[in-house]
């Protein structure tokens, strides 16, 4: 798993994954995250999306077997 690299993780792909479960948009304070499993902060997935666009976000996705982890990071 380590060793996968994290590659930029388009919106279409990101509304798949909270589709099916394996990612939950979060906001603490002014964080935005990406959840595993269910938490306090939810939010709705295109909120999340803007937020993430005003502040010069961007997402970033790395998949082993059937194991999804998403990293919200600045900007290039």
């Amino acid at each position: 798993m380590l060793k996968t690299p994290f590659t930029p993780l388009s919106e279409a792909d990101f509304r798949l994954h909270v589709a099916s479960g394996h990612a939950i948009p979060a906001q603490v304070g002014n964080s935005l995250f990406v959840a595993k499993w269910e938490v306090q902060n939810q939010v709705d997935p295109e909120v999340f999306l803007a937020g993430l666009k005003r502040l010069g976000m961007r997402m970033m996705v790395r998949t082993y077997a059937k194991d999804v982890n998403i990293r919200v990071v600045k900007g290039d």
